[in-house]
């Protein structure tokens, strides 16, 4: 019986390419893994800057409002009608 060197070739490239695909399927668990438990992990920290936000909020709230009135007191009103202010300035305000 004459063997066939051609058959143990492709023998050995099945066992080969199976090889291969274990490798890749295993190495991209492992990335999986690595990226849900990021993602898992990364869930505690953001809860805690949400809690915080939460808790803060309504001070901050409140220091926005104060601030905003501060800064209103501060300023001038501007007239939106140049014609009325103009009269004004030269006809009442000049002495």
């Amino acid at each position: 019986m004459v063997r066939n060197d051609n058959s143990r070739l492709k023998y050995l490239h099945h066992h080969h390419t199976g090889f291969s695909t274990f490798a890749a399927g295993y190495r991209t668990f492992l990335a999986v893994l690595v990226v849900v438990a990021f993602a898992f992990f990364g869930t505690f920290p953001a809860q805690l800057c949400t809690d915080g936000a939460n808790f803060f909020g309504a001070f901050a709230a409140k220091a926005h409002h104060l601030r905003c009135i501060i800064t209103g007191s501060g300023t001038f009103h501007i007239q939106l009608d140049a014609t009325c202010h103009h009269f004004y300035i030269v006809f009442f305000c000049t002495g």
